[in-house]
């Protein structure tokens, strides 16, 4: 005797089509129809990440192990800051774990990057000038850095 086992989901295959995109070129349409349809773009929503890219970090980060609890964190090309977001929690510089060492991350970028809780954010800031290179110097005093 055979027993099958039907399972429903919540989960809608539905592709999503936009509306009202007289005048966008076709590649700004497809682009935009891949982007209502990426399912790490609504887990980045639900999870309050910056952007989807954070799940790449947190897959290498998982694979790698590269950012330990205490670790001093440079994100170069920062914004939006979906990874500092992400190096934040994964080096504890949000001192959400008691009992780890608390780490720092800095985060810079030549575009404006919106404060991240807990991070350092340098915005607008060109890291291959030596101007850049000296304050992050001066924010991290004696610490050194562990990962970029």
């Amino acid at each position: 005797m055979f027993v099958r086992r039907f399972h429903t989901s919540s989960v809608s295959f539905s592709k999503v089509v936009p509306t009202n995109l007289k005048g966008k070129k076709k590649s700004s349409q497809e682009w935009l129809t891949r982007q209502l349809n990426d399912p790490f773009v609504e887990r980045a929503k639900m999870a309050n990440y910056r952007c989807r890219s954070a799940f790449k970090l947190l897959e290498i980060d998982q694979k790698y192990n590269i950012i330990k609890p205490g670790f001093t964190v440079i994100d170069c090309g920062a914004a939006p800051g979906s990874w500092s977001h992400i190096a934040v929690k994964q080096s504890n510089a949000d001192g959400a774990a008691p009992g780890k060492p608390k780490g720092t991350v800095i985060g810079v970028d030549l575009l404006q990057i919106y404060p991240i809780a807990h991070a350092i954010t340098l915005g607008n800031t060109d890291f291959t000038r030596t101007e850049s290179q000296d304050k992050i110097r001066s924010l991290l005093g004696e610490k050194r850095i562990d990962c970029v």
